[in-house]
């Protein structure tokens, strides 16, 4: 029993420690809410309506590497017809800053023609326009030599150019 009083007395001044009473502001003296103030100038009471307008159709959906691809194009790619084939990639990054520079530094150092590819978030170095994987790796096997870390890669080249 006693310790049922205790308990209940604990819980009574618990909750009654945690009411918040208004008072006067000791500064003021005015009331408070214990709520902030809303103060509205008098052009900003009405917000302007709002006009919804309704479409027939819905929206189309917007392809993005189409559009990456048409306003970006790789500056190497010719303006011909590209078939499936194979690259050597030569190093990946996600600064874009990094990526031109180590292509620039690549196309000088190799003497060939150099393809900067994005697929988000990763910038992609490649190299050559190998039409079969022994093509492929005689380049990559060249490129390892002048101490690039490379491996081979499946990607869309330029129809005509052969590997160089």
């Amino acid at each position: 029993m006693k310790r049922f009083i205790i308990v209940i007395g604990i819980s009574l001044f618990y909750l009654g420690g945690c009411t918040f009473l208004p008072g006067p502001d000791q500064d003021s003296g005015r009331q408070t809410s214990g709520q902030p103030e809303q103060i509205l100038l008098p052009e900003a009471e009405q917000p302007p309506p709002l006009i919804v307008e309704e479409r027939e159709t819905p929206p189309e959906e917007i392809d993005y590497q189409a559009l990456a691809d048409h306003f970006v194009p790789d500056e190497n790619s010719a303006s011909g017809k590209q078939i499936r084939g194979f690259r050597v990639q030569i190093f990946t990054t996600e600064n874009s800053a990094t990526a031109d520079s180590f292509a620039n530094k690549a196309e000088l150092k190799l003497g060939l023609p150099v393809y900067l590819r994005y697929d988000p978030p990763y910038y992609k170095i490649r190299v050559g326009n190998c039409i079969d994987v022994d093509e492929a790796s005689e380049l990559e096997e060249e490129i390892r030599k002048k101490g690039y870390d490379t491996f081979i890669v499946r990607d869309l080249i330029e129809q005509g150019t052969g590997n160089r």
